[in-house]
């Protein structure tokens, strides 16, 4: 998996990424108040022989402890030790199925480590005591002879010696919340990285150059990097190298047509700036929007072409010298249907007439008609990509759609955060 896609796909959705892992912590959690607790309460025994005399013999006596240790580990959970031990503490709801699942015993030498774990710690401790009772009582009525072979060898007993009786624990064994909720991390990361995963193997969005030209082949023109944050402003040092890059496309009177393609930055917020920059260096320049944010009641481009206005009306003198805008005028659902009449290349030609440069700017293919429509007129048609909101898809379904308009697409303009 590329890490830079991952990277991008992160600051995207990282909110999810975090809402996941807080969902498998809380699974966790609840896992844990959901599930029984169990209480473990351990005990260790001695085992010894006391056997005097000879070195040899102390040897052998030490040696049939471990044994002896090691044989009881075996017996411990099995019915002939705990039986005694359930019947003794008298609770009906013991049995030897449920004692003996949840007890285990090991020897180490001749020492016995006796572990019960069961959902009440007062009984835990309690059986685990009366595991050891029972065995003192099986090596007492257990004696062993050293040496069988003499007749008047001593019998010797086991001696159990309690290192560390069992007390009811104050904390369960199980389940631990420590363990559950990094089992439950482990589990929200996995599912957090297939689910970026799946984000990354879906994103069609373009974030570099070679994507675009492997969809087009008309010219990048230009680029043009953007001011963070909602009101960001292009970098004036990009919208006069975008100008420089048209000039030497076209010279003299041109008309440029620009529209972007799909959820991107709209045309506009380039078509400004770029009109501006001409407007500066002493070309006439006017700028035609097509695009309404629905806030300026103004007449404009549709009152003009549906003859309910004048040119003097519509045409506004901006603070640039040598600007002059006209805006999007009345939109209605039929608006863009002006745009065919036989009788807008006459209307546009009058009012463009004496002016150097025209930049008209149009809503997205995706979103209305103006652009193919417009573009149908002549003039050259620059479509406006963002890196990062655009995707493969919205390119070429622009480009496609101009293209059956039988617009002359003269380039791409790349547009990205500064």
């Amino acid at each position: 998996m590329n890490l830079i896609a991952l990277g991008r796909v992160f600051r995207r959705s990282w909110w999810w990424v975090v809402l996941i892992l807080l969902v498998a912590l809380a699974a966790g959690w609840m896992a844990t108040a959901a599930t029984p607790k169990q209480y473990a309460a351990d005990t260790r025994v001695m085992y010894s022989l006391d056997a005097s005399g000879s070195i040899q013999s102390q040897l052998q006596a030490a040696s049939l402890a471990a044994q002896r240790a090691a044989v009881d580990a075996e017996l411990v959970p099995t019915d002939t030790i705990l039986a005694p031990v359930i019947a003794e503490l008298g609770d009906p709801d013991l049995t030897v199925e449920t004692v003996a699942a949840g007890t285990t015993a090991a020897a180490t030498s001749t020492v016995l480590v006796v572990t019960v774990t069961l959902d009440d710690a007062d009984e835990a401790a309690a059986v685990a005591n009366g595991i050891v009772k029972q065995l003192n009582v099986r090596a007492a009525a257990d004696p062993i002879v050293l040496d069988p072979a003499n007749p008047q060898a001593p019998t010797y007993t086991y001696t159990l010696t309690t290192l560390v009786p069992a007390v009811p624990p104050t904390s369960p064994a199980s389940p631990s919340l420590v363990v559950n909720l990094l089992i439950a991390l482990a589990v929200g990361i996995f599912a957090a990285a297939v689910f970026l995963g799946v984000l990354v193997s879906r994103d069609r969005r373009l974030y570099d150059l070679k994507r675009v030209r492997e969809i087009t082949d008309a010219p990048i023109v230009g680029t043009v990097a953007f001011t963070r944050g909602k009101k960001g402003v292009p970098v004036q040092r990009d919208i006069a190298a975008l100008r420089a890059s048209l000039l030497s496309r076209a010279s003299g009177r041109a008309t440029w047509l620009l529209t972007s393609a799909g959820n991107g930055i709209a045309a506009k917020r380039v078509g400004a700036p770029l009109a501006a920059s001409f407007a500066v260096t002493g070309e006439e320049t006017l700028l035609l929007s097509t695009e309404s944010d629905g806030a300026d009641a103004s007449p404009g481009l549709t009152d003009y072409l549906a003859g309910a206005a004048k040119p003097a009306e519509i045409v506004e003198t901006a603070s640039v010298e040598n600007l002059a805008l006209v805006g999007a005028g009345t939109r209605t659902e039929t608006s863009h249907d002006l745009f065919a009449s036989t009788s807008t290349p006459s209307l546009l030609g009058s009012l463009t007439n004496g002016t150097g440069t025209v930049i008209i700017t149009a809503p997205a293919t995706d979103e209305s008609a103006d652009a193919t429509t417009l573009a149908r007129l002549g003039g050259r048609t620059l479509v406006v990509v963002t890196a990062g909101r655009t995707t493969d898809e919205d390119l070429a379904r622009a480009l496609e759609s101009l293209s059956e308009a039988g617009a002359d697409v003269a380039g791409v303009i790349w547009t990205t955060k500064a």
